[in-house]
């Protein structure tokens, strides 16, 4: 395909070209292997629970920014609302993020809201949740940020799963496993688990990986000339600064589009992740360097180092 996106031989271009270029690399999804893995599942879980005689219930997890919500909606948007008459129409997935510190209350009154019931009756809301799916014909029930329920809540979920016997699918980060410790039914309700993971940079395997999706995502970059993402300095680089996590990745080339295009460069050099990086702060990461403003890089050594200070400091 033609790149869309002309030389700007060292000028500077408008503030709409700017914008034009940074909302492109926000759109850019790569469907790396992993990503598909989960999205292949997905599909997989909504088929099988058509016509079912139980509910196939899925738990995805990960660490923030690995993905998790962009894989949603992606598989939402497959599955879109229609029309069915004039008074309602059809959800096949419904996607529901729980509220902050959620009450059995509120992620019900949540669901509603989101089928399109704004205004649920307290003394009815389990029955009116299982009515209002059955006539909306959903197919699939997401609950998006499982970190915020509590026993009182997973209980709600539970009985819920229970009655409207659809596929349920519990998304999350790593830390909200606990809620199958203490909790056996809910760990036999959700006995297929999935983990949609950073990338690694260890053995030929992982690294090849990592290398595939810097490769697919500099090929979608906004500019005329190619950056070279795969480079194994600058790779290595890339996943000092990210650990392997996608959002990361992705929010280092805005910041780095930014000031290549503010230069009027046709492509992303390693100063412009240098000043990227100064932009972004990790305080998750107290030690970490800056590893485009060294001249020499060892990613092996830098992450050595990183974990010293942090056993140091604990």
């Amino acid at each position: 395909m033609e790149n869309e996106f002309s030389e700007m031989k060292g000028v500077r271009p408008s503030n709409e070209e700017l914008r034009r270029r940074v909302e492109h690399v926000k759109s850019i999804i790569v469907h790396h292997p992993i990503y598909m893995t989960v999205l292949e599942e997905l599909e997989m879980r909504f088929a099988l629970g058509n016509d079912s005689l139980t509910s196939e219930c899925l738990y995805l997890y990960g660490p923030t920014g690995a993905g998790k919500s962009t894989v949603i909606r992606e598989f939402v948007s497959r599955y879109p609302p229609f029309s069915k008459t004039s008074e309602y129409s059809s959800v096949p997935v419904l996607h529901v993020k729980v509220p902050l510190k959620a009450t059995a209350s509120s992620l019900a009154s949540k669901v509603l809201l989101d089928l399109g019931y704004p205004f649920p009756t307290r003394r009815t809301e389990l029955n009116h949740v299982r009515s209002l799916i059955m006539e909306r014909e959903v197919k699939m029930l997401i609950l998006e940020g499982a970190e915020h329920l509590n026993s009182k809540t997973i209980n709600w979920v539970k009985t819920l799963i229970g009655e409207v016997n659809i596929p349920v699918v519990l998304c999350g980060i790593s830390e909200s496993m606990w809620m199958f410790v203490n909790d056996p039914q809910l760990n036999r309700l959700f006995t297929n688990k999935l983990e949609l993971a950073p990338f690694r940079y260890g053995n030929k395997k992982e690294t090849s990986a990592f290398l595939g999706f810097l490769h697919v995502m500099e090929r979608q970059l906004p500019f005329a000339k190619p950056t070279n993402l795969t480079e194994k300095t600058i790779a290595e680089r890339l996943y000092y600064a990210s650990l392997g996590v996608a959002s990361y990745l992705m929010q280092l080339m805005i910041e780095a589009t930014i000031c290549a295009v503010n230069d009027g460069d046709d492509s992303i050099e390693l100063e412009h992740l240098n000043q990227a990086f100064e932009r972004i702060k990790l305080i998750s990461r107290p030690f970490i360097v800056n590893p485009f403003a060294l001249d020499d890089f060892e990613l092996e050594a830098e992450l050595k180092r990183e974990k010293g200070n942090n056993f140091r400091a604990s």
